[in-house]
């Protein structure tokens, strides 16, 4: 059967060395000066400053902003403080200031769909994200794996192997890692 185009982001699938996402989930600001909209799924990396929180209790965190490609990713979006003025938005719109909560676990493994045909070739090499528009009635991002920058070295991300219910061909899910990470320790940094 064929794969479905369903464009999702990065979806949490586990952590290899055991363990829930949700001890490696932390707090960010998005502020209000940012003018592209962050959704579920999305890679964010930090952007060099810091803000107040929606949630008081919490106070100063760093900022971040949605990753371009090449860009070091800090982790992916899992959801959103409260927004006490919209309790029903499921994603950060533009210009508005958003505590984000952010998997930065760089083990962690994501299902993310190729913005083109994958095959078992693809297996193991890097490549970097193509940033799409989010959806706002599911609140899920629009980045796929940029398929044409697929390689053996450098790359946002890294193919781990094919995603359960998919197989190789068009709009194929990969579970990937992210390769390039803030976190992660380099040999020689």
């Amino acid at each position: 059967m064929a794969n479905t185009n369903t464009v999702f982001g990065a979806s949490y699938l586990m952590d290899p060395f055991g363990g829930s996402a949700s001890g490696k989930l932390l707090p960010f600001v998005v502020p209000a000066t940012d003018h592209t909209a962050i959704f579920i799924g999305d890679f964010v990396t930090l952007a060099g400053g810091s803000g107040l929180s929606n949630d008081l209790n919490i106070g100063y965190l760093p900022t971040v902003k949605q990753s371009a490609a090449t860009e070091v990713i800090l982790g992916v979006v899992e959801g959103f403080g409260v927004d006490p003025a919209n309790l029903e938005k499921i994603y950060r719109p533009a210009d508005t200031h958003r505590t984000v909560w952010v998997n930065v676990n760089y083990n962690a493994f994501f299902v993310m769909q190729s913005a083109d045909t994958g095959a078992a070739a693809d297996v193991g090499k890097t490549g970097d994200i193509l940033v799409g528009a989010g959806n706002t009635f599911t609140g899920l991002s629009g980045m796929e794996i940029l398929h044409s920058d697929l390689g053996t070295t450098n790359g946002q991300i890294k193919i781990v192997g094919l995603a359960p219910g998919s197989e190789f061909g068009l709009y194929t899910k990969f579970v990937v890692m992210i390769n390039e990470a803030a976190y992660k320790v380099v040999a020689g940094a």
